[in-house]
């Protein structure tokens, strides 16, 4: 995966389209501001995985677009991504890939550049964007270590945690045979229709209840519209009782008048109470109604309950024959499982040793070599030496420090048979010459290529390539 162009396309400080080429080992400079970082951790990131550190709608240039490309030719496909979301992919010799979504498109990038962590932890040497796993503590270099070989660790455990679950299903220890009931499949599937046809007669007895339930809010509403309208006949009459006038026009009247409008309102009165006396009526019958169905209803789920929990003791002795487990086979599952978990320690003590001569064979270039020290406890000490002298690793300086995780780095991807592109964006800039040349010299003659950040380095060694970044 060895990158061989980048082209920017509105993206960020890059307006318009830029393209740059790159060789094996690539020195990026240009004043603070140009897009250094833009070119080499940043758009890649964004690229591969849709990553950035900003929201993504910053990533167009500023005030003079509101969309942006990235293209990355690796010497093996061609990756382009668009903002708002568009992702490109052609391998070498064929054509354009066609996805379902960006989802699955995003799947297959991952599959070929593992995620975000990855290229953080093993694409990056960065201060602040990267991570040092040499300097992340005993427990996460652990993690490390069994994260190359992840995949077929968590396959195992995968596989145990299935049959594990098997195995606790078909316990026959757990199994609570009932001997009333005769296991029958005939009888199991006339269980199995009965209850089927229980569940169609709730439910036609729901529609029953919600039907009635309907009704007698009907009821309900009609009774209280007209008591609402008796209250307005009676608050009238007692209106016309206290004054002459009338309670409509507030005109003065006679005693004839008033008598005969008292009548009126009587005779309303009367004809409402008749009213919602039957409807009082009707609400109590309707009332019993709905009592009815909810009785009848919760009579026919006790029966179903009743009928579920026999078929679910016949489902049980119907299948015993597939209890073929015991409780020692679960344990003896539950051990594996343990025992894998605790493998992964000797995994590490192990594949240590295989990292320790490949990382001194890449330190043997500038003179260093590298020892690991493992206690009883599987605590890792790395110890380096120089000239003949002996340093622990918390006694050596940033420079030092920098180079052994460097080593380490590689060593990981070259005994995990991976290659390619390497990032220091920050990575490089508190290191004097001296070692900036060292690790210059680390890279030549390994499949990686190194894709830098320079801010002080005036005598470029032969065969580094040298990027001048203006951002124009």
């Amino acid at each position: 995966m060895i990158i061989k162009k980048i082209v920017l396309e509105n993206f960020k400080n890059f307006e318009g389209r830029h393209s740059f080429n790159f060789d094996n080992i690539n020195l990026i400079k240009g004043k603070n501001g140009s897009g250094k970082s833009t070119l080499i951790r940043i758009a890649p990131a964004f690229c591969i995985y849709g990553y950035s550190d900003v929201p993504l709608e910053k990533l167009p240039t500023r005030g003079k677009s509101k969309s942006c490309r990235v293209e990355v030719h690796f010497d093996d496909c061609i990756i382009a991504r668009e903002y708002p979301t568009k992702i490109y992919i052609q391998e070498v010799n064929y054509p354009p890939m066609i996805f379902a979504n960006n989802r699955v498109a995003q799947e297959w990038l991952n599959s070929k550049f593992q995620n975000v962590d990855y290229f953080r932890k093993f694409r990056m040497i960065d201060l602040q964007q990267g991570i040092n796993i040499l300097e992340e503590g005993k427990t996460s270099l652990r993690k490390t270590l069994c994260s190359f070989n992840e995949d077929m660790f968590n396959k195992i455990r995968k596989n145990l945690q299935i049959k594990k679950k098997e195995r606790e299903i078909y316990n026959r220890d757990n199994l609570n045979i009932d001997t009333i009931h005769f296991p029958s499949e005939k009888r199991l599937h006339a269980i199995q229709i009965g209850l089927l046809n229980l569940s169609e007669e709730v439910y036609s007895i729901e529609k029953e209840l919600s039907e009635e339930q309907r009704n007698l809010t009907n009821l309900i509403s009609n009774r209280m519209r007209l008591q609402s309208q008796k209250e307005g006949f009676t608050n009238q009459k007692i209106q016309l009782l206290k004054n002459s006038a009338c309670p409509t026009c507030n005109r003065r009247t006679n005693k004839d008048i008033k008598l005969k409008i008292l009548n009126d309102f009587n005779k309303n009165i009367s004809e409402i109470n008749d009213k919602i006396i039957s409807f009082i009526d009707k609400i109590d019958n309707q009332k019993e109604e709905v009592y009815y169905f909810k009785s009848y209803k919760e009579k026919i789920l006790k029966r179903k309950d009743r009928i579920s929990e026999i078929r679910y003791k016949l489902e049980t002795i119907v299948k015993q024959k597939d209890y073929k487990w015991v409780t020692k086979d679960v344990e003896v599952i539950k051990q594996a499982i343990k025992e894998l978990d605790n493998f992964s320690s000797y995994y590490i003590t192990e594949w240590i040793k295989i990292l320790e001569p490949i990382m001194n064979d890449i330190l043997s270039k500038i003179g260093f070599q590298i020892t690991f020290d493992i206690d009883n406890k599987g605590d890792i000490d790395i110890n380096l030496i120089k000239d003949g002298k002996e340093y622990n690793y918390k006694d050596l300086s940033s420079g030092q420090k920098l180079i052994t995780s460097i080593a380490f780095q590689l060593s990981l991807l070259l005994e995990s048979n991976k290659e390619g592109f390497i990032i220091a964006d920050e990575g490089f800039s508190n290191l004097d010459t001296e070692n900036l040349k060292l690790i210059l010299e680390l890279f030549k003659n390994l499949p990686f290529q190194l894709l830098c950040v320079i801010h002080r380095l005036e005598d470029i060694p032969d065969g580094v390539y040298v990027i001048n970044c203006g951002g124009d």
